[in-house]
């Protein structure tokens, strides 16, 4: 557990060293937001990045917090997925700030060019599908709460019917996971993404649906 904690510190801590670096190679003036083409439609100062880090910490304050909860409450098995969650998330938000602040470093304001490369779609798209993918790998290991989990009307009814459902979750999350790491690889674009959020609705409402039948069946028996 220990080195899960000092996981979550290490991730918030690179996200300040990271941007530390960066800032110091940036112009004064850059990019800070690009519509759905890729093309820069607002600048900024650079100072403006520092808002990446404190989400960061913001974040991992939250998991920490989560943590503490379910320590006090005994549930150490539910501590474990906050924690390996956090670092999962943290981790990823890592790499795709590095990603944005790479770009700001290596603007040019007196080029003409003012588009990115649409890479960041496919980048944040194949994270979603990691991170979907470790969500159903942890969701069995959690026990009956309120906080991590499919938590449905149903599911939460008693533990046969909670493992049952996290079982049937989790394999419907690895699933749309491994789909949306294909779309990433496969579809450039904001289409990738586009295509992984309607994946990981259309898997949402369908562990919601088996969550139901779960208890149904948990019921008759």
């Amino acid at each position: 557990m220990k080195k899960l904690y000092a996981a979550v510190y290490f991730l918030m801590m690179l996200s300040v060293a990271v941007t530390a670096i960066f800032l110091t190679l940036m112009p004064d003036t850059v990019p800070m937001h690009y519509n759905i083409k890729g093309e820069i439609d607002r600048y900024g100062s650079k100072y403006e990045n520092l808002i990446m880090p404190v989400s960061m910490i913001l974040l991992g304050v939250l998991f920490l917090l989560l943590a503490r909860h379910f320590q006090k409450r005994q549930q150490l098995e539910n501590q474990r997925v906050v924690l390996a969650s956090g670092s999962v998330l943290l981790g990823f938000l890592n790499v795709l700030f590095a990603y944005f602040l790479r770009n700001s470093a290596s603007f040019a304001p007196n080029l003409t060019d003012t588009t990115t490369d649409s890479i960041i779609f496919q980048i944040t798209t194949i994270g979603l599908g990691f991170m979907l993918m470790i969500l159903g790998y942890l969701m069995p290991q959690t026990s009956l709460n309120g906080i991590v989990g499919l938590r449905t009307v149903w599911s939460m009814k008693n533990e046969r019917v909670w493992q049952k459902s996290q079982k049937a979750g989790g394999i419907i999350m690895s699933a749309c996971g491994a789909a949306s790491m294909l779309l990433g690889a496969f579809l450039q674009g904001i289409s990738s993404l586009i295509g992984a959020v309607v994946l990981l609705l259309v898997g949402t409402i369908f562990a919601v649906a088996v969550s139901y039948q779960i208890f149904l069946k948990d019921q008759k028996q």
